[in-house]
């Protein structure tokens, strides 16, 4: 099967449900150019750092221009500023795993959701980690198919295909950079090294982990399903977070999930007894749920955390804990301040009315709506009952809780 054999048949098998990632480098000049020659319309995945270098954010523009691009860019949840503040300054020097984990992993995870088949530009030659590529494999990571066209070709093969072509490429490449990735871990490479040799020079690490499967992602359903993960629910106090937790984590445990609860009030008296509501306090509070939340996890539960949890920032942190040992799926349940305040049977949200409560969440002090959860739950509109099901669904949806059986008459 030729490259352009490989694209045909996906293309066939998949249709709209197959997409292109593309870095930038000469493999994926050479995808584009073959996908567009053969009239395929397949979305182009870019995963964009925001730490790239300027000739490779110069050829992805060559490239849309030359070839009228369906490109999706798919950022990471936290900018290289909320990064540094939530891990610490420069974390390519101090933990380069946990950078392309936040920078790239994750963002491809999220990317590669509504599809079933990724093309790739993985080639045998590149390093000793990828000699044992396939051209079409199954990827246990992602749960999609993986189509590398390319997997068979060497440099001089890639090259000559660029030249003949007259394909716009990455100027890089004539620098002394075979492979190109974020600029603080690339440099040039040496006469007689691998090509990837000037990726994370100086460490053992060869890949930033997108090609390489994760240990809580199981080769078959039945381990799939059983595998652990936290659903995060966050929003206003009275929005009904609780309500809807106990509802799904009893159907959970009705499929014989084990299921842990982290409700923020409940914490609040035990892991967090002695914390306040300024903000320092409250980011302490949810790193504590979500470090908790990340070892239940890693042991196979499902952890249902009910929490406020106001600030996008921290929310992100919590789940970057969670996500090195699982699944993380954020569900926000939205319910204005009115709406929050006339269910309130405590009195509270009227004493943040009356000033009596400071730093009251919505009153007196912010809630950031999350940027892109897994879930949105209007309970204004719906019936705790139907929210529930709705979070069930998507849990079916990710393939982390088995859809039942419909039943038939």
């Amino acid at each position: 099967m030729t490259a352009e054999d490989a694209l045909r048949w996906a293309a066939a098998e998949f249709g709209d449900r197959l997409c292109l990632t593309c870095s930038w480098q000469r493999q994926s000049s050479v995808l584009v150019h073959m996908v567009s020659g053969l009239g395929l319309e397949v979305d182009v995945i870019e995963l964009d750092t925001q730490i790239l270098f300027r000739e490779t954010y110069e050829t992805r523009d060559r490239l849309a221009a030359r070839y009228g691009l369906r490109l999706i860019t798919q950022p990471p949840r936290l900018t290289l500023a909320e990064q540094a503040v939530a891990e610490g300054p420069n974390l390519w020097e101090t933990d380069p795993n946990r950078c392309c984990h936040i920078r790239k992993v994750e963002p491809l995870e999220r990317a590669l959701e509504p599809y079933d088949a990724w093309i790739t530009g993985i080639r045998r030659e590149q390093s000793p980690t990828r000699a044992g590529a396939q051209r079409i494999e199954w990827s246990e990571r992602y749960g999609v198919w993986k189509i590398q066209p390319l997997v068979d070709w060497d440099a001089r093969r890639v090259d000559a295909y660029l030249r003949v072509n007259e394909i716009p490429v990455n100027p890089l490449h004539d620098a002394g950079y075979p492979s190109i990735g974020c600029i603080p871990c690339t440099r040039p490479v040496r006469e007689g090294e691998d090509e990837r040799a000037g990726r994370w020079a100086g460490s053992d690490k060869l890949e930033c982990g997108i090609h390489v499967p994760l240990p809580f992602v199981s080769a078959t359903k039945e381990m799939k399903m059983t595998q652990g993960f936290t659903l995060w629910f966050t929003g206003l106090s009275g929005a009904g977070k609780s309500t809807i937790a106990d509802l799904v984590g009893t159907e959970l445990e009705g499929r014989g999930r084990a299921v842990e609860y982290l409700d923020g009030d409940v914490v609040r008296t035990h892991l967090s007894k002695g914390l306040g509501f300024s903000k320092e306090d409250r980011d302490t509070n949810i790193e504590r749920i979500g470090w908790v939340a990340s070892r239940l996890t890693r042991h196979g539960a499902a952890v249902l955390v009910s929490a406020i949890s106001p600030y996008e920032e921290t929310r992100a942190r919590a789940r970057g804990m969670v996500e090195e040992l699982g699944p993380f799926v954020e569900v926000f349940v939205a319910a204005s301040v009115d709406a929050c305040a006339a269910r309130d049977v405590k009195g509270l949200y009227a004493k943040a009315f009356a000033g009596e409560i400071k730093e009251f969440t919505g009153v007196s002090d912010p809630y950031e709506e999350p940027v892109s959860p897994e879930l949105t739950v209007r309970t204004e509109d719906e019936e705790p009952e139907s929210s529930a099901r709705r979070v069930v669904e998507r849990l079916e949806q990710l393939g982390l809780v088995e859809a039942r059986a419909a039943v038939t008459a």
